[in-house]
Formats: C-alpha cells, structure tokens, sequence
C-alpha cells in the first residue's frame, strides 16, 4: 500500500463445517466429487495444508476457533461451560463491524453467546428438527441476514452440521455414491445412522438415540467388528453428506457475488475437527484419539486481491485461522502477531509447537514431529483422571506416541522408543503448553439452563450423541 493511501477494509465470512475431514475434499486430492464448490473457491484463494485443531470434540474446537484462545486458556471442555471473554469479537464491534450468524444446532447458541453475540438458531426456527436440508437453511439464514444489514462492514459466521453423525439425507444426495440398504449390512445399523430425513421428533421414533450411542461404544471398543461392506456403506453415506453440505454452501458463495459482495469480503472455510471412519479403530470423533484424520482440518482462505490457487504449507493453528481473516481484511486495531500471519500463507515451513487437546490425551505437533501425550483433562477429578488412565490401560492404549508425518502421514510406526529425545522434547512442550491454564480466564460454569430450555438443548444433544 501506497503512502497515504486509503484502503477500505474488508467484509468477513466465516463458515465452519463440523465433522469435515479435509482429505474428504478435492481439493485436498479427494477421487470422488464431493466438493466442486469448495474446490473452486480453494482455486480462488489458498488451500492450508496442515490445519491443526484445538481439540478433538466440538465445544473446546468451536470456542477456540471464534476466541482465537487455546483451551487451555478458555477453560471451555464441555457445553455447560461457555467462554468468559472473546478478543476477535471485541476487536470487531470496536471497529465498526456488524456481527452475527446462525448455527445448526442449538446448544451452539449458549455455548458461543459471549463468544459472538446473537445467533440464529436454524433447527429451531426454520426446521423444527435436524431434517434433510438443514444446510440449504443455514445458507437461507446467512442470506437473510445479508440483506437485512445497512451499509457497514461485516463479520458473519455460519456453522454447517456437514457429515456429522448421524446421516439426513434427501435427494438428490442419498444413494449418489452407494446402494442405500446394500446386501451385507445390517439393517439395523442404517435404520440407526441414517435416519430418514422425514422422521418426527417423536417418543416412539426417538428409540434410535441411545442405539446409535450404544452401537459407536461397540464398535470403538472392537465389540461390534465392520466388514468391509459396512465401512464402505458409512463411506458412502458420509461422502454424500460432504457433497450435499457443499451444494449448500456453494449457494452461499454464489448470493455473496450477485449481492456484489465478493470483492468486498474475505472467506474463510474451516471445519472444527474431522471424523476417525475406522481408519485407527474408532467411528467417530472426540474420545481418546488425536490422529490426523480427526485433528488436521480443512483451511480455505479466499481474500479479494489476493493469491490464487496458492498451498499453504505451513502448519497453522485453528487458533489463528480467525486472526488471520482478521488481517487480510484490514481490521483496524488487530495486534502487530496477527498482521504477521498472512506471511505464513506463503511459508514452506514453521517451528512453533501447535497443540491439540482431548480428554484423553494432548497433541504437539512441531515441524515434522508429532507426539501424542497420554494426559488425562488436569481440570477433571483425581478420581476420574485414574478412572479414564484404566480405561486407556485396558484398551493398550496407555503409552505416548511419536510419528514423523513427513515420512508417514497416516501415523501407523510409533517411534517413540527409536527417537527418545525427540519424544522428551515435545512432552515438555505439552508440560509448558498446560502451565500457561494458571493466566487464563476461568469460564463461565453450570448446568444447561433450567425447565423447557434445557430439555430443548440436552434433545438435540442426544441426537447427535452427545449424551
């Protein structure tokens, strides 16, 4: 920029997809046609390579992804807390922007009250329930609220469900990539993850709930084994989930171009934390494991003037994804770290340790090293820690383990006992990483609200497995 010259800054959009993992993508080098909307944009703009997440589970993921925070720092590890304190929401009203969003699900709502202000909540007042075109009315929601803003700069942020468990799926999605009820698998098991989009919210349909729950314990504890039919079927479902949340959000990017918006707002993809699909043992997300399907996540940045087609090979942290699309877009009033990050799209490599964290366990990632720490939550009980170190013990998953992911992405040869010091290293890091909890701010705790509104919350929950 010139000396004395003027630039206007930048509207901001961000929209988080949960469940997405990146090598689901083709942009990301995905065979199938799952994503040809995200693909064009990640063509526009930078596609992140190595997008770490601030944990495995959503409600540390998502607060960290709107506070820029750590979770060691937020203190948020469950959804009955909520974040006390939001630096990039702040920063935001404080420069003029208009702030706001919706969400899929409801309990998102209380969680990030503080976090980004006012939400629409789409399953409660557009849908009535999780149905089929859930995406398609978050995409409606962002619209709206596009059209209903006066003349200003602007941050929205829309959270998609994306593929996340279980699988609502109308036409024309359903079945695109496989047989709905193929021979050799139970059906049982597809009434339980592929609910149909049409079913009510009744006490009789509402059976399936702790089937599905009771089904993912089984199978992640190697009770229940899939056949290889049964893990292309949930393949399958999952990838036409990714190319039906796509179309959604393709319809997205095409309102903000006829609203004459696109050159006037910095995009920003990211998805909170990826799904495990049996590739180290377990179905889902969250629980004990930190592996790269879970916890490398999708990082699409498209900013007007900038870079096209671009990789960026740094490894960057969920907690600067927002810092960054705050400096592309010239928000006034950023700190001098986060005017720095845009250099990093153009790095071919980073030293700082990026940290990841679970109940279980906590990831350090530093260049092309990566530890997985056997670290029980220090917030939880001393009983409860004990409890979950049992449960690690039995399940032989005690030990800390070392991968070089430039040699072996997919983290199959441990080498912690080969490299030792390497290993020594990073858990010091993971030691400093959890000293730095005593300077945050404690969270605002307690119980899910009381009466109807609770009820309301802990329903949804228990849709999507949380309870």
């Amino acid at each position: 920029m010139l000396d004395g010259e003027v630039t206007r800054v930048k509207n901001i959009v961000l929209i988080v997809v949960d469940t997405l993992r990146a090598d689901r993508l083709g942009c990301y080098g995905y065979g199938r046609e799952t994503s040809s909307h995200l693909d064009a944009l990640a063509a526009a703009g930078w596609r992140l390579e190595e997008l770490v997440s601030a944990s495995n589970f959503t409600a540390p993921a998502m607060t960290s992804l709107l506070t820029a925070r750590d979770p060691v720092q937020h203190g948020v590890f469950d959804f009955r807390s909520e974040t006390t304190t939001s630096f990039p929401y702040d920063i935001a009203r404080r420069a003029g922007y208009r702030v706001g969003g919706a969400v899929a699900f409801r309990f998102l709502k209380r969680l990030l009250a503080r976090a980004w202000g006012p939400l629409e909540v789409v399953t409660e007042e557009r849908t009535g329930h999780m149905a089929a075109d859930l995406p398609e009315q978050v995409t409606n929601a962002g619209l709206e609220w596009l059209d209903a803003q006066p003349e200003a700069p602007f941050c929205l942020f829309l959270h998609y469900n994306g593929p996340h468990m279980p699988y609502r799926l109308g036409a024309p999605s359903a079945g695109r990539f496989g047989p709905l009820q193929p021979e050799g698998v139970d059906p049982d098991l597809i009434r339980t993850f592929a609910v149909p989009a049409e079913t009510p919210r009744t006490a009789t349909e509402a059976a399936w709930r702790p089937r599905m729950r009771r089904s993912i314990e089984l199978i992640d504890l190697g009770l229940r084994r899939l056949t290889p039919p049964v893990r292309a079927w949930f393949d399958d479902r999952y990838d036409e989930a990714v190319r039906d949340n796509d179309a959604a959000v393709g319809r997205l990017l095409q309102g903000l171009n006829e609203r004459g918006l696109e050159e006037e707002t910095v995009i920003g993809v990211v998805s909170d934390h990826g799904e495990e699909l049996m590739q180290h043992g377990a179905l889902t997300h969250g629980g004990i494991h930190l592996y790269q399907e879970v916890i490398r996540t999708v990082g699409l940045v498209r900013a007007p003037g900038g870079a096209e087609g671009r990789v960026c090979r740094a490894p960057l942290s969920h907690v600067e994804f927002l810092p960054l699309l705050f400096a592309l877009a010239l928000v006034p009033g950023i700190p001098d770290a986060w005017r720095r990050l845009p250099s990093l799209l153009d790095a071919d490599g980073r030293e700082e340790p990026l940290f990841c964290v679970g109940e279980y366990k906590t990831a350090v990632r530093q260049g092309r090293w990566k530890l997985i720490h056997t670290l029980p939550l220090p917030v939880y009980a001393r009983a409860k820690r004990l409890r979950m170190k049992l449960r690690l013990l039995l399940r032989r998953e005690l030990g800390d383990e070392l991968y070089d992911l430039a040699k072996d992405p997919g983290e199959t040869r441990n080498l912690r006992r080969k490299h030792p010091e390497v290993a020594d290293r990073l858990r010091r890091q993971v030691r400093g990483f959890w000293r730095r909890m005593d300077g945050g701010d404690p969270p605002a705790s307690g119980m899910l609200p009381g009466s109807r509104e609770r009820k309301r919350i802990e329903e949804e929950m228990r849709e999507l497995g949380y309870l």
